[in-house]
């Protein structure tokens, strides 16, 4: 009897816990208020035009700010088969309580207001709202057609170390660093190294370069601008250059080539202190 009365207890005691679990399990779902704030992305894919170009590699690096209505506005650096521009962005974002939603973009000409484009992508939150991934599932050109290709992309929250926002210090230190592209008429590039930012607008970068199956070590120094809303940009003394955003609570760094003729993303993650890895326990 003792048994099956406290067996009873334990039985109402974890019931009365999920019914007071569900409704704080049910608020935790997505709204447009839950993307509000300033994120970076950056998009990698390929555009189809017509024989005899064809396929065409691109990249884009971009920095919106969306608020509590789902409004965007922004600004993006776009290189298209090795030809960059820059362009403004305004659209909207609607998010489900599932975190899915749909991001629409449109593109302008900055000098002229021109329309260039307008992305549609579907989209999804995660890391407790701190990353997004997305699907471009439509592109249309300036005259609302349909301009085929295959593009993904990624954004991050944009760091800022305090309300005066980012500064050349917020870079200093070494960060490892990858690059990944194309050099259109050669072929497919990769990098792997350290960069090292003084703190003052230099940096030195120590790394190994595949380049269409030539590897080659070098090291190659340079100047960097960081720009208050952390967005800047870097050139290295052999002439290839990179808008960048920080990202990450200041540890991570994604930047796209703006060096023509070069299509390629950059990521690069802050060391830190490194210390021996604890052996596990037997």
């Amino acid at each position: 009897m003792k048994h099956n009365g406290l067996t009873r207890f334990v039985l109402i005691f974890v019931a009365m816990f999920m019914v007071g679990m569900a409704p704080t399990v049910q608020a935790r779902t997505c709204s447009n208020a839950t993307a509000a704030g300033t994120w970076a992305f950056a998009v990698t894919g390929t555009f189809f035009f017509p024989s005899p170009i064809g396929a065409v590699p691109l990249v884009n690096l971009g920095i919106f700010r969306s608020d509590q209505s789902g409004n965007v506005g922004g600004s993006e650096t776009r290189n298209v088969g090795g030809a960059v521009r820059e362009e403004t962005i305004t659209g909207t974002l609607s998010l489900d309580p599932d975190c899915t939603g749909t991001l629409i973009a449109r593109a302008f000409n900055p000098s002229s207001g021109a329309l260039i484009g307008t992305a549609i992508a579907k989209i999804v939150l995660d890391d407790n709202g701190r990353h997004m991934q997305a699907l471009i599932t439509v592109e249309l050109d300036s005259n609302g057609d349909p301009f085929p290709g295959v593009l993904s992309g990624a954004g991050e929250r944009v760091f800022a170390e305090d309300e005066d926002g980012c500064t050349l210090s917020s870079l200093k230190g070494s960060w490892a660093s990858s690059i990944n592209g194309t050099i259109i008429g050669v072929g497919p590039i990769a990098v792997l190294g350290v960069t090292k930012f003084d703190g003052d607008g230099h940096f030195s970068m120590d790394a190994t370069t595949n380049l269409h199956g030539n590897v080659s070590s070098n090291q190659t120094t340079g100047t960097y601008t960081v720009n208050q809303n952390c967005t800047g940009t870097t050139m290295d003394s052999i002439g290839n250059s990179s808008a960048l955003v920080i990202v990450g609570d200041g540890k991570e760094i994604i930047a796209v080539s703006t060096k023509q003729g070069l299509v390629a993303t950059l990521r690069l993650k802050k060391q830190g202190d490194l210390h021996p890895f604890p052996e596990p326990h037997p």
